[in-house]
């Protein structure tokens, strides 16, 4: 139902039954005006409106101040109040653009680094868990080369449990790598050694292949996996319980 605004006096649709006033300028106008003569904004503390209460009260607060430009070094004027939000100030754009140019900020960021040394940090060197490659990281907890490992070994290790609760099979904890590594990084279905420097969908990348199959109720553990291509590992898809009469010996 359509209403009159008791300001304006133009038709609107109040979102609420008990509204009588259409928008917030008429809203304002409402209300009692500024004390100041020839001033008909609205109060809004002590009898007087924003721009009167700021002059009177806070003098201070819109006054610019003269700072130094975060790139070029040249004067700029700015509000007091910008220096307690942001880090860097500018006198254009030009000069924006051109401190947060990406090679310059990561450069710093590295200087930053190595000045701060290595004084009070604990660096660890080992194999990736992931890749099996060398690296040097800090903390006592690194076990990845990068965040792109710990990131795939994460999302591995969630699928497997998801796999393992739906088929409602047996699991026993173990490492990719660690089967990579008692293979000899050689695949168990055609012999040929897989590759160690590939993305890990490529073909010839090493995967965990089961010799049981987990959908015909094999385990998820260690005397149940073997190192394969990723390749020869589709290929051969569901092979049943046939496979381990094929590695029996090397299963030994």
């Amino acid at each position: 139902m359509e209403k009159a605004c008791r300001v304006c006096g133009q038709g609107f649709a109040p979102k609420q039954q008990r509204s009588t006033i259409c928008s917030k300028s008429c809203e304002n106008k409402s209300g009692p005006p500024c004390t100041i003569e020839a001033c008909s904004k609205p109060r809004r503390a002590r009898g007087l409106c924003a721009t009167h209460y700021n002059q009177q009260h806070q003098p201070e607060r819109h006054r610019k101040v003269v700072v130094q430009c975060g790139w070029c070094g040249g004067a700029c004027e700015k509000a007091p109040t910008r220096g307690r939000r942001y880090d860097r100030l500018f006198c254009s754009l030009g000069c924006r653009d051109a401190w947060s140019n990406r090679p310059r900020v990561m450069a710093e960021r590295k200087l930053a680094r190595a000045a701060e040394g290595t004084a009070g940090r604990l660096w660890v060197a080992g194999d990736c868990r992931e890749c099996g490659r060398g690296f040097i990281g800090a903390g006592v907890s690194a076990r990845y080369c990068s965040p792109r490992c710990a990131k795939r070994r994460r999302n591995r290790h969630d699928e497997r449990r998801r796999r393992m609760r739906r088929h409602n099979v047996g699991r026993e904890p173990y490492e990719p790598i660690d089967i990579y590594r008692r293979d000899g990084w050689r695949c168990h279905l055609c012999r040929r050694p897989v590759r160690r420097d590939v993305h890990y969908l490529h073909p010839d990348a090493p995967t965990v292949d089961h010799l049981i199959p987990v959908s015909d109720g094999g385990a998820d553990a260690p005397w149940n996996v073997r190192c394969a291509h990723r390749s020869c590992n589709t290929r051969r898809g569901v092979g049943g319980v046939v496979q381990l009469l094929l590695d029996l010996g090397h299963a030994a």
